[in-house]
């Protein structure tokens, strides 16, 4: 399926219109994640909150290399919040304003979906860790694993919008977001690039003002919650757009399907 670049243009602005107080519902989500990441470091390592957002990992991670049980714990609880949140945020972007599952099985369906990513994300840490500390065979073996997770992170771009909209479970929503990336393959890879370039230097220019002095940190803290959490909602709106026509594409092109 390929929509025309200025028709997906005119699509996702007439969505942002439409939705447009929900940025702030996508920022809470972002405060709330990036709130979790750090606290988890810090149960990890005690150090400084500037030398934290330097080396900031996944929480799951940091669970499992410290052990520790509280790591865990605000891990779980904030995956459980999380995806309570994110599947009323879904729910929203495509009807009406929501701020929870719309029942049990959906809320179950998109935890196990949020477990899967969970360990993805972590695995690619681990490996860019593992990578980093060595030379050689061991730095590439490393660049090739987050290559390989950075793909699967990618084909399971869609993946939340199809458990939530559609009631599918986690391995069949992996599967239909696999199709629908690549029947959208270059605009999927565009946002996602958009994303990861306007999030580093942000990321990196916290960390730096953090290590000096926290006072001067607060206001790129504050801009830090408030831009990537824009960011992510036009991306999400982006992204549901391509979602909902391949999926209608799909349907047109059913046999008896009208």
């Amino acid at each position: 399926m390929n929509v025309p670049g200025h028709t997906l243009t005119r699509q996702v602005i007439a969505v942002l219109r439409g939705r447009q107080y929900l940025v702030f519902y996508a920022i809470g989500l972002y405060a709330l994640s990036f709130a979790v990441t750090v606290v988890a470091a810090w149960l990890y390592c005690h150090r400084p909150i500037g030398q934290l957002l330097d080396g900031a990992r996944s929480p799951l991670l940091d669970a499992v290399a410290g052990p520790s049980v509280s790591i865990l714990a605000v891990f779980l609880v904030y995956l459980a919040v999380a995806t309570w949140l994110r599947a009323g945020y879904i729910r929203s972007l495509a009807g009406d304003f929501h701020l929870r599952p719309r029942d049990a099985g959906q809320f179950l369906r998109l935890l196990g979906l949020s477990v899967i990513l969970a360990i993805v994300y972590a695995l690619g840490g681990a490996a860019l860790a593992w990578g980093d500390q060595g030379a050689g065979a061991r730095m590439l073996v490393g660049a090739l694993t987050v290559a390989a997770l950075m793909a699967a992170n990618l084909a399971l771009l869609y993946a939340d919008y199809i458990v939530v909209l559609e009631d599918a479970g986690p391995l069949t929503a992996m599967v239909r977001s696999a199709r629908v990336l690549k029947g959208a393959f270059a605009a999927s890879v565009l946002v996602l690039l958009v994303v990861t370039l306007l999030g580093a230097p942000g990321s990196a220019m916290l960390a730096d003002a953090a290590k000096t002095s926290l006072a001067r940190a607060m206001p790129i803290l504050v801009l830090w919650t408030i831009v990537p959490g824009a960011v992510m909602f036009v991306a999400d709106v982006t992204l549901l757009v391509i979602y909902l026509n391949h999926r209608m594409s799909d349907e047109v092109e059913t046999p008896g399907n009208g």
